[in-house]
């Protein structure tokens, strides 16, 4: 489906190009215009001229299709037109749209949450069994460590060298994440418990090459990491399969647990600030807070 041509030219030509500089990937600002285009075609007008009625009746009829869309894919789609309408109503005096109010606040859909529960992630004494079982490989328990206590993503762990390592004017040493297009970066602190087991496996390495390698020498690629921690797992005799995501997933839900504020995990971990809500669900299910979290010992790394 292309562009509307119930859309007006002022948000074709003017509200639009300023909106979607907020959204940082070009697959979001694709599939938000192809949310407003659908629903203007749908409605038969523009996207200013609905109303909480008209938004309201679209969401009834998109969800009673023969064809029907998923909860999941109603809230991405009212998310987004959400998005786009508080947008414009913060903005109407810009456009002389003093008038506008965002008509899709009050829209119901199917229930649906995105927030993750206790038995999402692994808990404390599962995280230990992998852990001990990881300790016959040193790579692989380093990587765990990192996951586990700096929320690094599958893919980060793939990126980093060990020149990565650095070491700032204090003396502390943190992680130089860069992502793939170069220019995003953060630094990572390291924990202070994981830190000897860090530098004893960069020690060894070329500071200017990958610093995890797969078992034919070659730099170790996010598939085959993934394979390797599911035999992990299996060997680990859990009764259940877990993923490295899962094992991130736990490192931020404890690191809210631990009081740390949607921010500054958002800031550490790499992720949106908006996403860190998805934890909420997970506080209140969670008995043991960091200081408890006794699985974290270095031991043979």
């Amino acid at each position: 489906m292309g562009e509307s041509v119930f859309l007006s030219q002022l948000v074709k030509e003017r509200v639009w190009p300023r909106y979607e500089l907020s959204l940082k990937r070009e697959r979001t600002r694709r599939d938000y215009y192809r949310y407003v285009s659908r629903i203007c075609d749908c409605l038969c007008c523009d996207f200013l001229c609905i109303d909480a009625v008209m938004a309201q009746g679209y969401f009834y009829h998109m969800e009673s299709r023969a064809d029907g869309y998923t909860p999941k894919s109603l809230h991405s789609m009212l998310s987004a037109l959400r998005s786009f309408a508080t947008y414009i109503e913060k903005n109407r005096s810009i456009w002389g749209l003093d008038d506008y109010v965002n008509p899709f606040v009050g829209v119901l859909v199917s229930s649906y949450t995105d927030n993750l529960h206790m038995n999402d992630i692994p808990l404390p004494d599962q995280v230990d069994a992998i852990l001990s079982a990881a300790l016959v490989d040193t790579q692989m328990y380093l990587i765990l460590l990192l996951v586990l206590r700096c929320g690094l993503s599958v893919s980060e762990v793939c990126r980093l060298k060990a020149s990565c390592v650095r070491q700032d004017e204090a003396g502390r040493f943190f992680l130089e994440i860069i992502k793939n297009d170069g220019k995003m970066r953060r630094n990572v602190k390291i924990p202070s418990d994981i830190l000897p087991a860090v530098l004893s496996f960069c020690g060894e390495c070329p500071s200017d090459g990958p610093l995890f390698y797969n078992q034919k020498g070659q730099p170790l690629q996010v598939r085959t990491l993934q394979m390797y921690f599911s035999d992990l797992v299996k060997s680990a005799d859990l009764g259940r399969s877990f993923t490295l995501q899962d094992i991130r997933h736990a490192s931020i839900a404890y690191m809210r647990k631990g009081g740390a504020e949607a921010s500054s995990v958002a800031s550490y971990t790499g992720i949106s600030e908006r996403w860190v809500y998805r934890y909420n669900g997970v506080l209140d299910e969670l008995t043991a807070a960091p200081c408890d979290y006794g699985i974290i010992q270095v031991r043979g790394a």
